[in-house]
Formats: structure tokens, C-alpha cells, sequence
């Protein structure tokens, strides 16, 4: 791991166009565009964007990056369901890699051993941590409102009766 961080400091402009365009139009293809639309059409949405979230996670093999990873995956597959496009997915998770990118890039965050040493101890953690919950739940919400599930839209047209003729 160490022999690909080095090699992304020497050539910091290809890592950004790795990072922050290429990771997510390929992987939102494969796992928003590919994955999940047959686990969809096989279970239940919950049961989908749980398994395609997992696997997301797992595929990038590295388990200081599984968890977030994950989340973030199941935020994606979420948000596929709801709107139906690969653009919405790509841009997000555009969003987060290239935030990552811009951080790490920060001299403040480089001095830090491991993201664990950024977070605030004690009471500051725990408000801090809420905090970031309940923005994610409020983003969640907007979304939710903002969305309709494509395909429930989809199938509801499909099922209603034809129009008669006048």
C-alpha cells in the first residue's frame, strides 16, 4: 500500500483524475449500472442496496476503507432506486472521493497518523458525531423528498388503464 501512495505523490494530477473521475464512472457502471439492477430485479430494494452496499465495501480491499466504503455504497444504491440514474450516483460519489482527495492533500491532515487523531475526544465527539447524523439524516430527507422511486412511478403507469379514446 505504501508503494501506491508514493507513486501517487510523484504523479499527483493522474491520482486526483484516478481518484476524483475515473473510480467513480467506472465503479458507479459496475455496481450502480450493472450489480445492483439484477439484484433488484431478483429481491427487494432494502435486500439489494444492502448486498450491492456490502460488496462495495469488500471491493476496495482495504479495511481501513470497508466501512465507509460500504455506507457510502448503500447512500448510492439508495439514491439509484430513488432516481433511476447512473449521473446522480456518479456525481455523489465524485463528491466524496475528490473531497477525500482535496483533504488529504491538506499539510494540517498530513502530520495526523490516522483519521482517528483528527476526531475530538469526549463530549465533542459524541456532539459532533450526532451532529454529522443528523445532517446526513436531513440530507436523506430532502432526497426522499426531492425523489420519487423511478421505478414504482414506472410500474404504476404501466398498470393503470389505458385511456379510452374520445
Amino acid at each position: 500500500m505504501d508503494a501506491v501512495i508514493t507513486r501517487m505523490e510523484q504523479f499527483p494530477l493522474a491520482a486526483a483524475f484516478t481518484i476524483c473521475v475515473a473510480a467513480p464512472v467506472l465503479e458507479e457502471l459496475l455496481f450502480r449500472g450493472v450489480l445492483l439492477p439484477g439484484l433488484l430485479r431478483n429481491y427487494g430494494p432494502a435486500r439489494a442496496i444492502l448486498q450491492s452496499g456490502l460488496v462495495f465495501g469488500v471491493f476496495h480491499l482495504n479495511p481501513a476503507q470497508a466501512l465507509s466504503a460500504g455506507l457510502l455504497g448503500l447512500l448510492l444504491g439508495w439514491v439509484y432506486w430513488r432516481t433511476d440514474s447512473l449521473l446522480a450516483c456518479m456525481w455523489l460519489h465524485f463528491l466524496n472521493n475528490a473531497a477525500a482527495w482535496t483533504l488529504e492533500q491538506l499539510p494540517a491532515f498530513r502530520r495526523y497518523d490516522s483519521v482517528a487523531d483528527l476526531l475530538p475526544r469526549g463530549g465533542a465527539l459524541v456532539f459532533t458525531l450526532a451532529a454529522l447524523l443528523g445532517l446526513l439524516a436531513l440530507g436523506i430527507w430532502l432526497l426522499a423528498g426531492l425523489t420519487r422511486p423511478a421505478r414504482r412511478a414506472a410500474s404504476a403507469a404501466a398498470a393503470a388503464p389505458p385511456a379510452r379514446p374520445a
